[in-house]
């Protein structure tokens, strides 16, 4: 699927609009346990809200100031660019022509109220007094910071006031090692820090209200992933854990994409891999939005397979793993969230590269399925054997085939690994048997 980190000034306006999303969520009933909601920090607000960016102050008596106006603009600028996709080129433009036509209708505004003042009887002196009041206060924000010398004046400007005065998190460039030659180019890759964009998220009461919106399951109906057995698998973990606050759930996602013309010698050359993030807390119909879908690493393709994939991956590991085990605390709730990692959603080919199972699904490989262990031979002579038959994946056999693996390398192509995986055992919360569950749309829609 593509995205629109297509190139370095999309990364970071897309990554600062992600911290400033839209948040509307329902009321639900509770749940029972082990609790999605403690009862000390739940909250029943049934509203529904549009949440646009945070005023730089707040507003008093009613009155807006002058720096949130200016806020309000930038807002309004910034979605133009990174929401509807306007160019930055066109922007400029139009700001520049709507600051024409103020110059050249100042003068006629002028002009009118000296006639309508002389047309009731004042006197020139106050005419006068008028409209040198009105030449000095007319341009309103939108003109006065927009014209030259503004402080949104320029696209500089504008990004300079964007990363400073709104909720930007901004990516963090992270070297590959050097190989022994000193000449060698020093290759890097992208990583936004999920923690700081989730603490700007968690600012937002009404996503806050939105996530600790417990579900409530409907009696023999699968709507949710909640409903499943490996995620109250996961509840149950975090219960022995002796962890009492609100679990914050984060689903993983990662594809490839292509920048430029993926065809004849082009193919794979500018591939670039992407991992991205989201809240699943809340509503289902909210979680699809891109405003909720938080870009956390970008990495060429060829890079990672010359480095590796634990390379890459690491930084976003170890903060998952602090979320894991600290969690964040939310002010507005005034106890802690701690993280848990229910699944990663692929393709089947990224499924099983984040596995570090086999890319291919040939008679080669045995035990080509990354959830069961069917043989490729039985999977074509018998396609209607029923899934209870399987013998499923799990944790314990997983270790067990590594180590095979680890003592006879043959034994890849038996078992359909090639060895331990950057996922597995990093987190208590996410188990790779049962974590990269097959992707409805590419299974079915796309074959």
């Amino acid at each position: 699927m593509y995205r629109h980190h297509t190139a370095d000034s999309e990364v970071k306006y897309e990554c600062l609009v992600q911290n400033i999303g839209t948040v509307s969520h329902e009321s639900s009933p509770g749940q029972s346990i082990p609790s999605e909601v403690s009862p000390q920090c739940g909250r029943n607000d049934t509203s529904s809200v549009e949440k646009s960016i945070p005023l730089s102050d707040p507003v008093s008596d009613g009155h807006i100031t002058e720096n949130q106006l200016i806020h309000m603009l930038a807002n309004i600028l910034l979605k133009m660019e990174s929401a509807y996709n306007i160019p930055e080129v066109a922007i400029s433009d139009i700001v520049e022509q709507l600051n024409n036509i103020h110059i050249v209708e100042k003068p006629k505004w002028v002009s009118n109220v000296q006639k309508r003042l002389s047309e009731k009887g004042v006197s020139q002196e106050v005419i006068d007094t008028v409209t040198n009041i009105i030449s000095q206060e007319v341009d309103c924000t939108l003109f006065k910071h927009t014209q030259s010398g503004g402080i949104l004046s320029s696209h500089f400007k504008r990004r300079k006031y964007y990363e400073t005065k709104m909720p930007y998190v901004a990516p963090v460039e992270i070297m590959f090692p050097k190989g022994s030659d000193p000449r060698e180019k020093t290759d890097s890759f992208q990583y936004i820090p999920i923690i700081d964009v989730l603490n700007n998220m968690l600012s937002m009461q009404d996503l806050v209200d939105a996530i600790i919106q417990p579900h409530i399951p409907v009696p023999n109906q699968y709507s949710d992933y909640r409903d499943g057995k490996y995620f109250k698998k996961i509840l149950i973990v975090m219960h022995n854990d002796h962890n009492e606050h609100i679990p914050l759930l984060i689903g993983l996602y990662s594809d490839d994409m292509e920048v430029a013309n993926p065809l004849g010698t082009s193919k794979g050359e500018h591939k670039i891999t992407s991992i991205y993030w989201t809240v699943l807390n809340v509503p289902q119909y909210f979680r699809s939005k891109i405003c909720q879908i938080k870009l956390a690493v970008l990495a060429k393709r060829e890079h990672i397979n010359q480095h590796g994939l634990s390379v890459v991956m690491q930084p976003l590991l170890n903060d998952l793993k602090m979320l894991e085990r600290d969690g964040l605390y939310v002010e507005s709730l005034g106890c802690r969230m701690k993280c848990a990692f229910p699944f990663m959603s692929n393709d089947n080919l990224s499924a099983h590269w984040m596995a570090n199972q086999f890319e291919s699904f040939s008679p080669k490989i045995v035990h080509f399925c990354r959830t069961c262990m069917i043989s490729y031979k039985r999977f074509i002579e018998e396609p209607e054997t029923p899934a209870n038959s399987y013998v499923w994946r799990t944790p314990e056999m997983r270790a067990h085939q590594e180590e095979q693996v680890r003592q006879n390398p043959a034994n890849m192509q038996l078992y359909g690994i090639k060895g331990d995986s950057v996922l597995n055992n990093e987190l208590k919360t996410f188990d790779i048997t049962t974590g990269l569950p097959p992707d409805i749309p590419h299974d079915f829609l796309e074959g």
